[in-house]
């Protein structure tokens, strides 16, 4: 026999162990697709996979004895999978095409749709978890025939070794593999694995064996061992009891981001390797397997219950962590090893010991005579108890027991068969160890169920994000652990409600009416007001995600409509949401209001109807299953829902995020829409409306005649149209080189770019809000290149606090008014004008006599940079007029500049530029990178790009250096190069 064959067999089932487990984290992203949420798909997922084990397992019980060479069989099977792994990805795209296309669509009841859906995911992932279940009892019963001796032994290092390669599959698919080669690339490079492995295998091993490995299958001894049987079942349901109650815990410390599931599901299957590991050198020296056995169960029960008291204490240590982290790659790698570690001091003592159980269990059933049918038995009857933990969480333990209750049922089942086996079999062991096993049980139990709470107000805090517990003002109103999330309702002292899903805060409204609005508040009425502003002849929308169900109350304050449709997968944060009463009331009492708690695909399967506008106002991108909603293969299957001018509009966050995953998501839309717009809804968030028909920026005065859609509007600071065309950001025409400047993908399903980089970006800060630069940069460049003006002629605009970039348009509006001499309360949300704009209007006021230069071009330059982007032509005029006729020197090339400016004049504003560029020691850098901009921006308005590029390799050098110009430069630029299809500029 060839000395080197079994650690290569060993080799070959780690490598085994990591393709498994990348299927189970691979299909799990697929299936999320299908289902709709990630907590369902990671629950069928754990059961089908689970559930297919148990099947091959007990298939290789019955038969792998009767096989001369279970090894050949091994490779068979190995093989088959990969092929399997192959298939997969075109199969399930007909699969749900065929679903949401055809079947789903000639059923009524919502039960069977569930079912259908189920079924289906079984169908297409269940042989190949068959054929999974089948490696371990055929590598297992091969390698006892090879060698015989230390049975025990072998089986634990393979136990050891495949469930290691498990953590290292779940860890390289989340963080690489994915990421570098989509979910089809990753399903592929495992499959090619799998038939590698079973090519190896085929290869070296003898073309015959020894018989069955100690053969005697008496049914008497069957008979002897349900104990065993019933403690493999047991064990396995409490089991995954403890994994899925902990995945739900410890998203409320690491986040419910994809790759936190993974770093928990790789922690939990390495705690149960390195308990085979630790065993494997023991077990087959043991006198008395039985009593370490319940040793282990009672150890086990003790650690789960020990897991709560020290839960409370992850959250201080995820705050420490995130206070001495630098947000850099660096950190971000760190956070994650960090992050692995807090799920593994939280589950290692129980998965450790829990990784012991089944070579324990098998250990006793070869010694009593069982033989290789004790491996497949044991394995298939202890993943069918996996399959009912997972069915008790689900259905009565998260909606009935919460959190603890359920995860206390788990402890009392394992500790409760330790006892049995103790009590069983006191005659082997010592008198008093029964009875102070129950002792420590019972004491165990009752401490925790009287003593130990989980703190709704560290579980709400959402730690994870800024390293931020909640601060003591705050209390919890409400905290329920919902089928997909744990929902709570918060409240601090300034009586501002927040709705939290897994503690992150997704919707907050100041429930006192005389309250300031909250930020969440803007963006839930902006999205609501601002599509039907743009088709007020819309009659039916459908609205996705409830949120706090603000913006669907909103929606309904338009007479006109006749129908409302409210999507919502989590019944708990619909039940939540009642406690906004009475800023959503319409949501729940308007007869035209219908909520569903269903996901979206099946939702609008299931609907023959077609609506004027769509609402997407999901989650976080960077939430598990999220990013699914910012997709080229959701927006595909929306069109099919909308009419055929009908308007999509998709709420998206510029915090936590970069302006890769932006582009990445306004590609996706590109690709199905020939027209999309943005408006900037606050400081943090953007509208995007997509639609196959024109999208026109608002009109000064549209749909300005509902009073409750007005009333609405006004509590945010919109009082006036002007108000929502300030927030215009651009259309597809005008995005386009903005869009081009980034590399990114296309957000894809298949190609999940935006779930794989988002949580990362989460992490590091990001920001993508210089998005927002033709709403806040001081060129003009909306009114030369997109024809942005107000059509009144004069400008109104309400100065809010909820609205950031208000301010400085409302300066530029006072401005004017002070000096043109009017009234400043006659504007429209007067307030109170800070020092600086004092200082400005008094320097303007003494520009009436002769005074040093620098003292007279101040006031001219910041009154020009302000006035000249939000003020109309006909009110620059007047102003620059006024000016010009003020006794003021040798400014008048700034004023001829911004005479051209105000009366959107590019010769004019290219020629002021040069002139007042070729004076560049007399410039200060700021003065110099406008007067750039200004020329830039003047050559491209002329469709002089070549010019304008051979301008900013004359300019660009002296006035940035080194360092990178900002977006607004940059997309000037770019639109130059588009324009004459050249290759894509470089910036250092």
């Amino acid at each position: 026999m060839n000395i080197n064959l079994r650690p290569l067999l060993f080799g070959v089932f780690f490598l085994s162990g990591v393709a498994g487990l990348i299927y189970e984290s691979i299909w799990t992203h697929y299936l999320k697709l299908f289902l709709g949420h990630a907590a369902y798909a990671q629950t069928l997922v754990l059961a089908l996979f689970m559930g297919g084990m148990a099947i091959g397992a007990w298939l290789s019980s019955r038969f792998s004895s009767r096989w001369s060479n279970p090894l050949l069989g091994y490779a068979l099977i190995e093989g088959v999978i990969g092929v399997a792994a192959w298939l997969f990805h075109p199969l399930f795209i007909q699969l749900v095409q065929y679903a949401f296309d055809t079947l789903i669509p000639a059923i009524d009841n919502r039960v069977m749709i569930h079912l259908v859906k189920w079924l289906l995911a079984s169908g297409i992932i269940l042989p190949q978890s068959i054929l999974l279940g089948m490696t371990f009892p055929l590598m297992s019963s091969g390698l006892l025939r090879l060698f015989p001796a230390a049975p025990g032994g072998s089986l634990a290092t393979l136990y050891f070794l495949n469930s290691l390669g498990g953590a290292v599959g779940v860890l390289a698919s989340g963080f690489w593999i994915i990421d570098h080669f989509g979910l089809d690339g990753t399903l592929t490079l495992a499959g090619t694995l799998n038939i590698l492995l079973a090519i190896t295998v085929w290869a070296v091993i003898p073309q015959t064996q020894n018989t069955p490995h100690s053969t005697h299958l008496s049914t008497s001894s069957w008979g002897g061992s349900r104990e065993l049987l019933l403690i493999a079942c047991l064990t396995g349901c409490a089991s995954f009891i403890y994994e899925i109650i902990w995945l739900r815990m410890l998203s409320l410390v690491l986040g419910s981001s994809t790759h936190a599931f993974e770093l928990m599901l790789s922690a939990f299957i390495l705690g149960l390797a390195l308990g085979g590991w630790w065993l494997k050198q023991r077990i087959d020296r043991l006198g008395n397997p039985i009593f370490l056995l319940a040793m282990v169960q009672i150890l086990m029960g003790l650690a789960a219950l020990l897991t709560l008291p020290l839960y409370g204490e992850t959250f201080p240590l995820m705050q420490w962590l995130l206070a001495h982290l630098e947000r850099d790659s660096t950190g971000y790698l760190l956070f994650n090893l960090a992050s692995h570690g807090i799920a593994m001091a939280i589950l290692f003592p129980a998965t450790f010991c829990a990784g012991m159980t089944l070579p324990l269990i098998t250990r006793i059933l070869l010694d009593r005579g069982l033989g290789e049918q004790a491996i497949g038995g044991v394995y298939w009857i202890n993943t069918l108890g996996a399959i009912l933990g997972i069915l008790f969480v689900v259905h009565i333990g998260l909606p009935e027991l919460g959190l603890k209750g359920s995860l206390l049922t788990g402890a009392a089942m394992d500790m409760g068969l330790g006892l049995l086996l103790l009590f069983t079999h006191r005659h082997n062991m010592s008198h008093w160890l029964p009875a102070s096993s129950l002792a420590v049980v019972v004491g165990g139990m009752t401490v925790t169920m009287l003593f130990v709470e989980l703190s709704p107000h560290k579980m709400a805090s959402g730690v994870y994000r800024d390293g931020q517990r909640l601060q003591q003002d705050y209390r919890v109103l409400h905290h329920q652990d919902g089928k997909t999330a744990t929902v709570s309702l918060t409240t601090n002292s300034q009586g501002v409600y927040s709705l939290r899903t897994n503690g992150k805060s997704d919707a907050s409204i100041a429930m006192p009416t005389e309250a300031p609005r909250s930020f969440d508040e803007v963006t839930m009425t902006l999205i609501a007001s601002i599509p039907m502003l743009l088709r007020p002849e819309s009659r039916k929308i459908a609205n996705i995600g409830f949120g706090s169900g603000l913006t669907t109350h909103v929606a309904l304050a338009n007479p006109a409509l006749s129908q409302l449709d409210t999507i919502e997968i989590e019944p708990a944060i619909v039940e939540t949401a009642r406690l906004f009463s009475p800023h959503n009331d319409r949501a729940f009492h308007d007869p035209r209001s219908t909520i569903h708690l269903e996901d979206a695909k099946t939702f609008f399967s299931t609907r023959k109807a077609l609506y004027d506008i769509i609402l997407s106002e999901p989650s976080n991108p960077w939430v598990s299953g999220v990013a699914g909603l910012f997709s080229v293969e959701f927006y595909h299957d929306l069109k099919r829902y909308l009419t055929p001018n009908g308007l999509v509009a998709q709420w998206l966050q510029v915090y936590e995020f970069d302006l890769n995953l932006m582009t990445s998501i306004l590609k996706a839309l590109q690709s199905q829409f020939k027209h999309i717009t943005l408006y900037a809804v606050d400081h943090g968030d953007l509208l995007i409306l997509a639609s196959d028909g024109p999208i026109h920026a608002l009109p000064d005065q549209n749909g300005w005649t509902i009073p409750a859609l007005r009333t609405d509007l006004a509590k945010i600071g919109v009082r006036h149209p002007q108000d929502l065309r300030l927030r215009w950001i651009g259309d597809e025409a005008f995005l386009a080189p903005l869009i081009s400047l980034f590399p990114a993908p296309a957000n894809s399903d298949y190609a999940p770019f935006v779930d794989q980089q988002a949580v990362k970006a989460r992490f590091l800060g990001a920001s993508a809000n210089e998005i927002f630069f033709p709403v806040t940069e001081l060129l003009p460049i909306r009114n030369l290149l997109a024809g942005h003006e107000s059509s009144t002629g004069q400008t109104k605009i309400t100065a809010t606090p909820l609205f950031s970039f208000s301010v400085q348009p409302y300066v530029a509006t006072a401005l004017h008014a002070r000096v043109t001499g009017q009234s400043l309360a006659t504007l429209p949300g007067f307030a109170t004008l800070d020092e600086s704009f004092n200082k400005m209007a008094l320097a303007l006021a003494k520009c009436r006599t002769v005074l040093p230069q620098e003292d007279r071009v101040y006031p001219l330059y910041q009154l020009g940079v302000i006035a000249s982007p939000h003020l109309h032509p006909s009110e620059l005029k007047s102003l620059w007029s006024l000016i010009a006729g003020m006794n003021c020197g040798q400014e008048t090339g700034w004023l001829e500049l911004f005479k051209a400016i105000g009366q959107r004049d590019p010769v004019g504003m290219e020629n002021a530029s040069t002139r007042l560029l070729a004076q560049k020691d007399s410039l200060t850098i700021t003065r110099g990178r406008y007067l750039f901009g200004i020329g830039l921006l003047s050559l491209v308005a002329q469709k002089r790009h070549n010019e304008a590029r051979l301008f900013w390799d004359r300019h660009v050098g002296t006035w940035f250096g080194t360092s990178t110009p900002g977006l607004a430069y940059r997309y000037l630029l770019e639109r130059a190069v588009l324009k004459k299809q050249k290759e894509p500029v470089q910036f250092n």
